[in-house]
């Protein structure tokens, strides 16, 4: 799909806007707060294999109610106002242009985190390899897919419409984004990753669809949860765990 500008006008044919806020206001303190009781509350610092699936289950299970329930029942929106829209070549290549942008980024991030003395997300890579590789698979399509359909496609779009003002909306999504990675990543890794998390927040904000935010987390999460913990480990200087 296009560009496109969804608006709160998104709704019913004659609902008033203010009802339309407060109802995409309270969806997206929902959506936050379940992903803040699922990632930083209930899940351990250092979580079993079964107490990660336990989270994403719960995370698939909220996801399945703002589809069908909220979004079309309660906002009385179409699923094309969180970024679902027909699939569209170009959006590959421009995830994979992004992709290509958000590797050098992150080369630099990595190197000035390890001249200050703290880890990357290069440190993840042992941490990773011991969990299961079914475990891995679920970590890399919730990245890939729910957190993109979350992230970008609902809570984004949503505080665009509530603030009118994208930079504020990618400011917040950003903030939140990182959070939700923090007790599971660590402070270090999570600073990595922030390049990657600004050029998905960018490339929604522009194209307003999900399908290159999906290719470009893909791409990404493929080589962290699958590819990279089955190569060795180098020693980087500065990293710890």
């Amino acid at each position: 799909m296009g560009r496109r500008r969804s608006g709160i006008g998104n709704t019913r044919s004659g609902e008033p806007l203010a009802s339309a806020g407060w109802r995409a206001a309270v969806g997206v303190g929902a959506v936050l707060g379940s992903e803040f009781l699922l990632r930083d509350v209930l899940l351990p610092s250092q979580p079993s294999d079964a107490e990660i699936r336990c989270v994403i289950a719960g995370e698939w299970l909220t996801l399945g109610g703002l589809l069908c329930w909220w979004v079309p029942h309660v906002e009385r929106a179409p699923l094309t106002s969180i970024g679902a829209g027909p699939f569209r070549w170009r959006h590959v290549w421009e995830g994979v242009g992004a992709f290509a942008l958000a590797v050098g980024a992150s080369a630099a991030s990595g190197k000035a985190l390890t001249a200050v003395g703290l880890p990357t997300a290069r440190t993840l890579q042992p941490v990773l390899r011991r969990y299961r590789g079914s475990t891995r698979a679920a970590l890399f399509i919730t990245g890939t897919v729910l957190e993109e359909i979350v992230y970008r496609g609902y809570v984004m779009d949503r505080l665009i419409q509530l603030t009118g003002r994208p930079w504020i909306a990618g400011l917040i999504d950003w903030l939140a984004f990182s959070g939700a990675h923090l007790k599971f990543f660590g402070p270090g890794p999570t600073l990595d990753v922030g390049p990657l998390s600004a050029t998905l927040i960018s490339l929604y904000a522009r194209e307003r669809t999900l399908w290159p935010v999906v290719v470009l987390h893909g791409l990404n999460d493929a080589l962290a949860f699958i590819v990279a913990p089955l190569l060795p480990t180098p020693e980087v200087p500065g990293d710890h765990v």
